[in-house]
């Protein structure tokens, strides 16, 4: 027996998980991995060390910190 409220919630067509296609399997993560791909390939080029890259960031948080301190 299906009440009025189980009516209501229940779909007219139930769509499974594998019906499910979309154009791109991941469509945001594809533009941020060619942005990674370019700088990767930059710093390749340029034969910066993945090191340097760490201190770097590191220096950068350093630098918002003190900013965000001093505001």
């Amino acid at each position: 027996m299906i009440l009025n409220w189980q009516a209501e919630r229940t779909p007219y067509k139930l769509q499974l998980m594998s019906d499910y296609m979309p154009i791109s399997r991941r469509p945001i993560a594809a533009g941020f991995q060619r942005t990674a791909e370019g700088t990767t390939r930059f710093c390749v080029r340029h034969g910066i060390h993945p090191d340097a890259i760490s201190y770097l960031s590191i220096l950068a948080a350093l630098a918002a910190a003190i900013c965000f301190w001093k505001s």
